[in-house]
C-alpha cells in the first residue's frame, strides 16, 4: 500500500516511556483512546462504564532533555484509536528516547520511532470510526 506524503497539523514528540505508560495506563479503563490536540496540550482520554480517565500534558521543557514534550500544532486534531496497537507499537520504545506521534484529520496517525544511526521505525494507524455520525 502506498502511503502519501502528508504535512501533518499535529506533531507530538513525548518521551517514549512515558507514552507506553500512558497507553498501558488507560487501557485498563477502555480499548479505545481519544486523542486531542491544541497549540498549548495535547490530551489522552478514556470513557467507560467503570469511570473515565485522561491524561493532559502541556509543551514543557522537562526536567532533562529526556522528558521534554514538544508540540507543533497548526490545526486542532481529535481522533479515537485502539489502544490495543498502541501498545504493540510500544514494544519498539526502548529502541529509542522519543516517540513522534503525527495527526492529521483526514489520515492514519503515524508512530514514529527515530532509532539512533539505523533509521526511522513507523507504525500506521487508522483512526475508530464513530457510529454517531
Amino acid at each position: 500500500m502506498a502511503i502519501p506524503e502528508t504535512e501533518y497539523s499535529s506533531v507530538v514528540s513525548i518521551n517514549a516511556s512515558e507514552f507506553s505508560k500512558i497507553c498501558k495506563e488507560l487501557y485498563s479503563l477502555n480499548e479505545t483512546m481519544t486523542v486531542s490536540t491544541s497549540p498549548q496540550f495535547v490530551q489522552f482520554s478514556v470513557e467507560s462504564e467503570a469511570g473515565s480517565g485522561s491524561i493532559k500534558l502541556g509543551q514543557n521543557d522537562g526536567g532533562s532533555a529526556d522528558e521534554k514534550t514538544t508540540l507543533e500544532v497548526s490545526e486542532a486534531v481529535t481522533q479515537q484509536f485502539a489502544i490495543r496497537y498502541l501498545n504493540m507499537f510500544n514494544k519498539a520504545a526502548p529502541l529509542t528516547t522519543f516517540t513522534r506521534l503525527c495527526l492529521h484529520n483526514e489520515q492514519p496517525l503515524v508512530v514514529e520511532y527515530k532509532i539512533e544511526n539505523l533509521g526511522v521505525l513507523k507504525y500506521y494507524l487508522a483512526p475508530k470510526i464513530s457510529d454517531e455520525n
